[in-house]
C-alpha cells in the first residue's frame, strides 16, 4: 500500500508526574492510555495509547525528584501492524504541528516543539556553536 506514514513530536515542561501528564493528554486527544509495555522503555518511564494507527506515547523523567520540573514527550508512530502493510518507501509526513495546536488549545499553550539544541543536548552531542 502507498500511503504515508505519520509522526509527531511535541513536549511540555511541568511539575506534573506522568500520569497527570498522561491523563491531560488522554483528555485532549480522546484516547487511553495504560503503562508503555514496549523493549524501549523501563516501567514508569512511559504511557502508551493506540489510535488512528498510531501508537502514542507520554514519556516521562522517572528520576525526576517530586516538585521538580521534568521534560514530557509527547510522541506518535505508525502503529507496527500497520506500517508492515505500507511501502518500505512510504514516505513519512510530520503532524507535529497540527498535534502541538491541539495540544496548545484543548491543554497547555506551553507545549512546544523541541529546536536542534535541546535534541543534541538530549543525545549527549555538542550542538557545533
Amino acid at each position: 500500500m502507498s500511503a504515508p506514514k505519520v509522526s509527531f513530536q511535541v513536549r511540555l515542561r511541568s511539575t506534573q508526574r506522568l500520569e497527570q501528564i498522561g491523563d491531560r493528554v488522554a483528555t485532549a486527544l480522546g484516547c487511553q492510555f495504560a503503562p508503555a509495555e514496549d523493549h524501549e522503555f523501563e516501567p514508569g518511564d512511559a504511557l502508551e495509547a493506540t489510535t488512528l494507527g498510531l501508537v502514542i506515547h507520554v514519556i516521562g523523567e522517572p528520576a525526576v525528584e517530586p516538585g521538580s520540573e521534568a521534560v514530557y514527550v509527547l510522541r506518535g508512530l505508525v502503529r507496527p501492524d500497520v506500517e508492515a502493510e505500507l511501502a518500505v518507501d512510504a514516505p513519512t509526513t510530520s503532524i507535529t504541528e497540527y498535534v502541538l495546536a491541539v495540544m496548545q488549545v484543548l491543554d497547555d499553550p506551553r507545549w512546544y516543539v523541541a529546536d536542534r539544541r535541546e535534541l543534541l543536548a538530549e543525545a549527549g552531542l555538542p550542538d557545533g556553536d
